[in-house]
């Protein structure tokens, strides 16, 4: 479980790296709909079950890669996140 401290503004950009199976960015992003949140993984099977668990998530993007290498364009997100 994570501690539920963060700050977003309306129409912020997230990048959650390492997102796992995505349950983190699934919560933050249920009580901030006008925000987009991006999760990034490098494992194929936690990639799997993220997109198993975010099927309806409109807000919700999901990246297969490597968060050393980001497949991004600089300055694209509000706030970055690792969860480890």
């Amino acid at each position: 479980m994570f501690q539920k401290f963060y700050v977003l503004n309306l129409e912020m950009a997230a990048l959650d790296i390492g997102s796992g199976t995505a349950h983190i960015i699934q919560e933050l992003a249920l009580d901030n709909e006008s925000s987009l949140f991006i999760g990034l993984d490098l494992s194929t099977a936690m990639f799997k079950v993220a997109n198993e668990n975010t099927p309806n998530s409109f807000n919700i993007g999901l990246i297969k890669g490597d968060g050393h290498r980001l497949p991004l364009l600089d300055h694209s997100f509000d706030i970055v996140m690792r969860t480890c």
